[in-house]
């Protein structure tokens, strides 16, 4: 194996055998063979290649999850400082929450300020949302615009490769399970430019959240009371109508944001819930304070 292709190919073909071996793991069991994979991909990938190790961190409780055994692996290896922490707000669309949230989770791993690297684009989400609707399962321009553009910007900034860690599982979804036995554990994304690793995909939810207790890792608040991040306040996947009735209730200014784009947008073809078959957009009115 003397190609960094090969290599990733081998770490691949090695880890999708394991993991499809896999039946009602332990918590002990899916955290070992994670760790394994990440130091494989740390060892025979960035040490050897030179690489830049990046974990994409949003806030979220499995891109959380996913730092914290990055970082502590990294620290063991006696090469913390190699590691690059990406998270990428999205302008006009994350929840300030949220942002607080991130930095304090930076501040506790004890990841220093210049290997964490906060990016977003100039354009605002709902300055975007009149010009191109709201986007939807078909249309995920914001995807594209506020992740995607910002991150090959920077990464060609970097002027080196490197492999990415993110904390996609595949029992998010029917839709992300087909994609990563797709693409594999770990794949080269040519549009994206780069090796992305998925550590932490044979996890379940209940490995998630046993792993932040277990930890002593704090879970973003939002979750209790939007059942989210709030990195995306507005997402085209989120088409339950009590996640609204939540938003509505804790963050009003929020909620109004959503709905009176949604209200400007119903007659030109992009309304959210026009797009998204959710709910009609009548059934969700203006808080009355």
């Amino acid at each position: 194996m003397s190609s960094l292709d090969d290599i990733a190919k081998h770490i691949n073909k090695k880890y999708t055998r394991i993991i499809d071996s896999l039946h009602n793991p332990s918590l002990n069991e899916v955290v070992s063979i994670s760790t394994s994979m990440i130091r494989d991909i740390i060892h025979l990938m960035t040490n050897k290649f030179d690489l830049i190790p990046v974990v994409g961190f949003s806030g979220g409780k499995e891109s959380t999850v996913l730092l914290h055994l990055v970082v502590r692996l990294m620290k063991s290896m006696g090469n913390p400082d190699k590691l690059k922490v990406i998270y990428i707000e999205i302008s006009g669309n994350t929840h300030e929450e949220n942002i607080q949230y991130v930095y304090s989770i930076i501040k506790k791993l004890g990841i220093s300020q210049d290997n964490f690297v906060h990016l977003k684009s100039s354009l605002d989400f709902y300055k975007a949302i009149k010009k191109w609707g709201f986007p939807s399962f078909k249309r995920r321009w914001c995807m594209n615009v506020f992740k995607r553009m910002v991150l090959i910007k920077y990464i060609k900034s970097l002027n080196k490769k490197i492999i990415m860690f993110v904390g996609d599982r595949f029992s998010d979804s029917v839709r992300r399970r087909t994609l990563l036995s797709k693409k594999g554990i770990l794949e080269y994304n040519r549009s994206w430019n780069q090796y992305t690793s998925h550590p932490i995909a044979h996890w379940s939810l209940n490995h998630v959240f046993s792993y932040l207790i277990l930890n002593n890792i704090e879970l973003n608040p939002l979750y209790y009371k939007i059942g989210s991040s709030g990195n995306c306040v507005y997402c085209p996947f989120v088409t339950d109508i009590e996640y609204y009735r939540r938003l509505r209730k804790y963050y009003p200014e929020w909620y109004k944001k959503i709905l009176q784009a949604e209200q400007s947008m119903k007659n030109k073809g992009g309304a959210l819930f026009v797009a998204n078959r959710a709910v009609s957009y009548t059934h969700l009115t203006l808080p009355t304070n």
